[in-house]
């Protein structure tokens, strides 16, 4: 044990520590990139769902966004694009305001989208994540179609609306109907 220097201190603590702090940097290396595949994801649910916002799949993502993109920097000026967008969708409107929060909306919604992509490194301009979107008129169609009859009913259980009758032909006692 004469010859014991700081030198042979160094390499036993680096064969024993190496292992240990090779180990951890991989944890973290995991950890960010399970990050930023969840970050994807939501990127991914949000562009694909961007024609039908009422959709399941859509609300999920939307509503994953501050767990997922939470912290500073970008990830901050994110989270305060979703406060913004969420806050708008509160806002109440009627059939004169529609259009105007309804444009509002999509503007709110399509920087938060905007956002995103940068973060992720996607090279979408503004432009492209607003306007390249395929959705058939069908599906448009039926989700207004499902919004009319979810209204109508809605005012019918609640007793604002009842549904006409009309007696066409009435059978009266010892008659046949002809």
């Amino acid at each position: 044990m004469e010859n014991w220097s700081w030198t042979n201190f160094f390499i036993v603590l680096a064969t024993l520590m190496g292992p240990i702090i090779a180990i951890q940097a991989q944890k973290i290396l995991e950890r960010r990139n399970e990050t930023k595949a969840r970050r994807i994801c939501i990127f991914r649910t949000l562009m694909m769902t961007r024609a039908a916002m009422l959709s399941n799949e859509h609300v999920g993502a939307f509503n994953s966004i501050p767990i997922e993109f939470h912290g500073k920097g970008k990830e901050k000026e994110i989270v305060d694009k979703w406060k913004l967008y969420l806050k708008h969708l509160e806002v109440p409107y009627n059939e004169q305001t529609a259009v105007a929060w309804s444009t509002e909306a999509n503007r709110l919604f399509f920087d938060m989208l905007h956002e995103i992509s940068k973060l992720l490194g996607y090279g979408f301009s503004r432009v492209e994540i607003e306007g390249d979107i395929y959705s058939p008129r069908g599906h448009a169609s039926i989700e207004t179609d499902q919004q009319i009859i979810r209204v109508g009913l809605a005012k019918m259980f609640a007793g604002e609306f009842a549904l006409p009758i009309e007696i066409t032909n009435i059978q009266r006692d010892g008659q046949e109907n002809r």
